[in-house]
């Protein structure tokens, strides 16, 4: 990584995203102190992670890729484990409290082995707001997002809803200087390259994508769509944000032929984060 530099602010919902490779898993590595930052400086809640990590321990709250439930106990049995690690105060009332927030009060007694596939991590995601902790870091595999949500301990232990229901929403987005995804060993340094409120990212890239499908070879397509946007191709897909309305794309899009060109489907629809995300992680063939 290379000037990596952002902060979370109380009550913000942060979210990391990248390709693989791209230094998140590093990042919140540095941030919980399991990384050694080779440079630079990182601050939990104030706290130096490097010369101060145990104070910015006590600030955390992490839920990890994976489940670090005890299978052999039950869900209560599991919170009652890491509050008294932690030395919680009022653990009963906050288990309790915690519990019901995840929607796991009725299976609080059964053994975690018996929980279905979403239970596990709703019970992580119940323990990792301990009474100290002002910093919630959780990481998704399956969207390739690191949300680190910064909230108030005294908000969730009053209100019992996710940290995630106050507060606003930022972004960042690192790419690297290389192309697509390459062996981590190939990797140059990373940097960010955009950050914002989800909504003015999708905003500044364009209300509408134009999306076209082709049987084969996209390079006629590709060609004639740049006379709507910067045609970004995925495989055989080729999309084209615009600022125009989708009336107005859509009758740009039926003067160009693209029938003629290859292309077998046509859609317009609004544009999301994962084109932004697309948009600044480069060309996927």
């Amino acid at each position: 990584m290379r000037g990596l530099s952002f902060q979370v602010d109380e009550g913000e919902v942060f979210g990391l995203l990248g390709p693989n490779g791209a230094g998140k898993t590093t990042t919140l590595g540095v941030l919980t102190t399991l990384v050694r930052p080779t440079s630079g400086a990182a601050f939990v809640d104030g706290h130096d992670v490097v010369s101060d990590p145990f104070a910015a321990r006590r600030s955390l709250g992490v839920v990890f890729q994976e489940t670090v439930l005890d299978n052999d106990f039950s869900g209560a049995e599991n919170m009652w484990l890491h509050a008294r690690v932690w030395r919680v105060p009022d653990a009963a009332e906050r288990i309790a409290s915690l519990l019901a927030a995840v929607g796991l009060s009725d299976r609080a007694d059964d053994g975690v082995m018996t929980y279905s596939g979403g239970m596990p991590a709703a019970r992580d995601r119940a323990r990792a707001p301990r009474s100290s902790a002002r910093a919630r870091p959780t990481t998704s595999r399956r969207s390739g997002l690191t949300r680190w949500s910064a909230t108030s301990s005294g908000k969730w232990s009053a209100s019992c809803e996710p940290p995630w229901g106050h507060g606003s929403g930022q972004h960042a987005l690192p790419r690297g200087g290389g192309e697509g995804l390459r062996p981590r060993r190939d990797l140059g340094p990373w940097t960010i390259t955009a950050q914002g409120r989800p909504q003015s990212l999708v905003e500044e890239l364009g209300q509408a994508v134009l999306e076209v499908q082709t049987a084969d070879d996209a390079t006629l397509a590709v060609d004639a769509l740049r006379a709507i946007g910067e045609p970004l191709q995925t495989g055989t897909t080729v999309s084209v944000p615009s600022h125009d309305a989708p009336g107005t794309l859509t009758e740009r899009a039926n003067t160009l032929g693209l029938a003629d060109l290859g292309v077998t489907t046509m859609i317009v629809r609004p544009t999301t984060l994962n084109d932004v995300f697309l948009r600044l992680n480069g060309d996927r063939r």
